[in-house]
């Protein structure tokens, strides 16, 4: 399928104010799944901009700019040409087709960033919420998994957050609800406190027949979030908690992150002398088929 995305972000500020660097990851990742044929990235005011991998091997957009502005605009059109994905065709490798199973010494070592539970005045009803949920937290790795990713699902219920940042996992768990980022990071911490290496992955969703199913659901006017797991012999495998279904080609991955901040699409600041300034934020992302010809 070939999929037209036109993403618009718009920040404006009441007096010209003098913009930071800022680091935009809106690029997709290639992978055989997803071919990037078109992608044009437009700032205004006009900036100097270089292309960057980052730690985590993300396509990053460095731009500078030169002059104070009333208003920062950032356009990002593409063409991408996605693959239907089963993703269940895998093999495990056999010391872990059962959960919990340990990482070899060499994936213990690659894998520890992603193994680090998260600060205990945050995390701390994480593990006691998953005894409630699953009191035999065992058996067939990929059953476990998936029984997880839909209970969350199940058990949480989708708020639409305007604000920034994303909740702590304590937070989600005593609320009940949460945005897609709230879900993607829950998930990454019982997958990290249980002995697994997980990762926060931001970008674009997009599968009609689910938001029809799912109306509640992420909405398609904003971009998604979700968490991989490293599982041997698979690799990272997406794990989408908001829509309760393991990533496919609808999951369009723009950056991945041991922490949900690393992956921010658009990171930058301002400042101005004389004091702080407000600013206010317009969003618009349009997904929709191409025309191949």
């Amino acid at each position: 399928m070939l999929l037209s995305i036109q993403h618009r972000t718009v920040y404006r500020y009441p007096q010209p104010v003098r913009l930071s660097r800022h680091r935009i990851r809106l690029h997709p990742r290639s992978s055989p799944a997803l071919r990037v044929h078109r992608f044009n990235l437009t700032l205004e005011p006009g900036a100097r901009v270089y292309w960057m991998r980052d730690l985590h091997g993300n396509p990053v957009a460095v731009a500078s700019f030169d002059e104070p502005a009333g208003a920062l605009s950032i356009i990002a059109s593409m063409e991408l040409d996605l693959v239907p994905v089963n993703p269940f065709d895998f093999l495990l490798e056999p010391h872990a087709a059962f959960f919990p199973f340990p990482y070899t010494d060499f994936e213990s070592r690659a894998l520890a960033p992603f193994m680090a539970a998260g600060n205990p005045e945050e995390c701390a009803r994480v593990l006691p919420w998953l005894a409630r949920e699953f009191p035999d937290f065992s058996g067939p790795t990929m059953q476990i998994l998936t029984r997880l990713n839909r209970r969350l699902k199940e058990r949480l219920r989708y708020v639409r957050r305007e604000e920034q940042g994303v909740q702590a996992p304590d937070v989600t768990v005593d609320k009940g609800s949460g945005s897609c980022r709230d879900y993607a990071r829950l998930m990454i911490e019982i997958c990290r406190q249980a002995g697994l290496a997980a990762r926060f992955v931001s970008g674009y969703f997009h599968d009609p027949a689910v938001a029809r199913q799912s109306p509640s659901a992420a909405s398609p006017e904003s971009m998604h979030a979700w968490c991989e797991i490293y599982l041997p012999g698979a690799g990272w495998k997406g794990f989408d908690p908001t829509h309760g279904l393991l990533a496919t080609e609808t999951c369009i991955p723009c950056a991945v992150s041991i922490d949900p901040w690393e992956a921010s699409p658009i990171q930058g600041s301002y400042s101005r002398r004389g004091g702080p300034v407000p600013s206010s934020m317009e969003v618009s992302l349009h997904l929709q088929p191409a025309d191949r010809s």
